[in-house]
């Protein structure tokens, strides 16, 4: 689905920039409880009950790792590079990142929904 601009008001949000080959933004947004069965399952399936450093920086990871292997699958002859991932979390966030139109693939899972939201210049 295509959006006026790249939003998110999910309650974990992972923000990872595009630049080099082109320049633009990839939000990871999921529910708080999406998120603690993610982190759980990337601690070798341990019970999470919150989001701490060590549980933020498992996100991150997840951030690079599900966009650089997009990444690699769509780059340009000039490549793409990504930016560290920034992890915003909060009950009532709502990012605004940009205005160029974006793309959202929207999921539903047991845990809450998951959405991939993306959009480049």
């Amino acid at each position: 689905m295509e959006q006026p601009g790249l939003t998110s008001a999910h309650q974990v949000n992972v923000l990872v920039g595009l630049s080099q080959g082109g320049r633009g933004n990839v939000v990871l947004g999921m529910s708080r409880k999406g998120a603690l069965k993610i982190v759980g399952g990337m601690m070798g399936g341990m019970a999470v009950t919150e989001l701490d450093d060590l549980g933020k920086s498992a996100l991150a990871e997840l951030g690079n790792m599900l966009v650089g292997s997009g990444v690699r699958a769509v780059s340009t002859p000039e490549g793409l590079d990504i930016s560290p991932p920034t992890v915003v979390l909060g009950d009532r966030v709502f990012l605004f990142i940009s205005r160029v139109p974006s793309r959202v693939l929207n999921f539903r899972t047991e845990d809450g929904p998951f959405a991939v939201r993306f959009s480049l210049e």
